[in-house]
């Protein structure tokens, strides 16, 4: 045979594409876990924790997800057996149609879980607290790194915690080796100690932060400016002064939104409230001398306010802690009349009379006997 031609083609073994939602609740129907009623929760949770992450409508696993997964398979085989989960709908299903005691039920599941569970206290890894061994080492005190998890995922920290607290970012590349993410120089110099900062992340976002943490804490925000470049965000310096050491007060964003706060800090810690003109805003008049010193540093006590009802305080505040309830019987001279109102007892309404339901009775019998 004469040969008229040859075509060289080369193709590689394609891995099965990512569950979508609808094609992991198909697949979920096939092997008969869950049941209709369950299929949100069950999307819904292992995305809100963070198991998954959804990106172009298809599901990824997450490096939490992975590592949660491979601990419960390790230790609770037979539960985490997808035959387990079927068998176990199918004992719920009888359950319900009355074939199956339901204490039958719940005792072929609990005793070999109990089993497990014991195990699993014993050999099953901690990870939040011992870690996962690494090859690498602790730069600053030459210990073993380990693998914590943490809030936002898996970091790595030297394992001479909490004597060195050393932690670094890390990532693995395709071979699932571990690459640490050093932090982002910055030609920036801390004010308050003179070392330089570096860029790290943290739960609202990036920020740049002192090389000599733990000895010096001092932190900037970070922002993005209008060329998608980052940089760091000046404070807002106000109008105001601080009333304690005459240092002028700046803007801060805190978990509560904006607050103005003195330029000192730390060796300054005084707040205020932002009004909605952007002035200070104060947490009301200065309150009321109850005529009495304190027990405790003889300073003038004085009517205060909180979450139960009004009460007295010293106003040493917060150098001294010293407070007292307010009598039953108040002097009406001494306590304020806002006091006075939260204190008096409110006048109870009267109770109305219930209507008599016997009365539609008679007239019912009267009816019968004509």
């Amino acid at each position: 045979m004469k040969l008229l031609g040859l075509t060289p083609e080369q193709h590689f073994t394609q891995p099965p594409p990512r569950y979508t939602e609808a094609t992991l609740i198909r697949e979920l129907e096939e092997k008969g876990i869950g049941r209709p009623s369950t299929y949100a929760a069950i999307l819904d949770n292992i995305q809100e924790r963070e198991y998954v992450a959804k990106e172009k409508g298809r599901l990824f696993p997450t490096e939490l997800g992975c590592l949660v997964t491979d601990l419960l398979v390790m230790n609770f085989q037979d539960i985490f057996d997808v035959r387990f989960t079927a068998q176990m709908e199918d004992e719920l299903d009888k359950v319900e149609e009355g074939e199956l005691r339901w204490t039958q039920a719940l005792e072929d599941f609990y005793q070999p879980f109990q089993k497990d569970l014991e195990k699993a206290k014993v050999e099953m890894e901690d990870i939040k607290w011992k870690g996962i061994a690494t090859d690498l080492i602790c730069e600053k005190c030459s210990a073993p790194m380990v693998i914590k998890l943490g809030r936002h995922g898996q970091f790595l920290a030297c394992s001479n915690y909490p004597d060195c607290k050393n932690t670094k970012e890390f990532q693995r590349n395709d071979a699932g080796e571990i690459q640490v993410i050093e932090a982002e120089p910055m030609q920036e110099t801390c004010e308050k100690c003179g070392a330089p900062m570096v860029i790290k992340t943290g739960r609202f976002g990036k920020f740049l932060a002192c090389t000599n943490y733990p000895q010096c804490k001092n932190t900037k925000k970070m922002m993005v400016n209008g060329e998608g470049r980052l940089e760091v965000a000046q404070d807002e310096v106000s109008s105001e002064v601080c009333e304690k050491c005459g240092s002028p007060l700046v803007v801060k964003t805190g978990r509560f939104g904006k607050f103005l706060a003195c330029s000192k800090y730390p060796e300054c810690k005084n707040t205020k409230r932002v009004g909605q003109e952007g002035k200070g805003k104060e947490d009301g008049s200065k309150p009321e001398p109850t005529g009495e010193d304190c027990e405790e540093c003889g300073a003038p006590l004085v009517y205060r306010k909180g979450r139960f009802g009004p009460f007295i305080a010293c106003s040493n505040y917060p150098r001294c802690r010293y407070t007292k309830k307010i009598a039953k019987t108040p002097d009406p001279a001494k306590v304020p009349a806002e006091a006075a109102a939260a204190s008096k007892p409110q006048p109870t309404k009267p109770r109305e009379a219930r209507p008599d339901k016997t009365q539609g009775v008679e007239t019912r019998t009267r009816k019968k006997r004509a």
